[in-house]
């Protein structure tokens, strides 16, 4: 048995105030992910002259 397909509500039937409140609950939420797990810093590509081998110990 399918169950009928319940479409979005027209923009005309959303209520301004909970797309509002939906908007600033995102950009807070991005906030803390922002903090939570910032970008990490690009390190420039190191060469193999820049790290030599390690001794060989066996």
């Amino acid at each position: 048995m399918q169950w009928p397909h319940r479409a979005v509500a027209p923009p005309s039937w959303a209520d301004p105030a909970i797309a509002e409140a939906v908007d600033r609950q995102n950009q807070a939420m991005r906030e803390l992910s922002r903090r939570a797990f910032p970008e990490p810093e690009v390190v420039p590509y190191a060469t193999s002259r820049e790290f030599p081998e390690p001794p060989r110990s066996w």
